[in-house]
């Protein structure tokens, strides 16, 4: 019993701290991830549901999608998330910009 409503407080934090830095995100990066991963109370919808949604393609909102989640990589949008996730510390930052650096370059190598 115990161990289930230590999961859940955890639980419960983790999703207030992501909703949080979701809410921080510009408007159409914020309105993207809350459809793409259902946060919005809808089921999860793909990238060119979402762009017939909009009148715009899926391709405009996969865009979208990837520079929401390069900006929640940043310590300013993600810090209470991931001292959560227990992951606040400069090694686990560093990581992350190594990430995000390596997805940027992988991305203009594409033709």
């Amino acid at each position: 019993m115990w161990r289930e409503t230590e999961e859940y407080v955890w639980q419960s934090q983790v999703e207030a701290a992501l909703l949080e830095a979701v809410r921080r995100l510009p408007t159409r990066p914020r309105q993207v991830i809350m459809a793409v991963y259902g946060l919005d109370g809808r089921p999860p919808r793909r990238f060119a549901a979402v762009g017939r949604a909009w009148g715009v393609s899926g391709e405009a909102v996969r865009y979208w999608h990837n520079a929401a989640l390069v900006l929640l990589r940043l310590p300013a949008l993600s810090g209470r998330l991931r001292q959560v996730w227990e992951q606040d510390s400069r090694a686990a930052y560093a990581r992350s910009q190594t990430l995000s650096r390596a997805w940027q370059r992988s991305r203009r190598r594409r033709p």
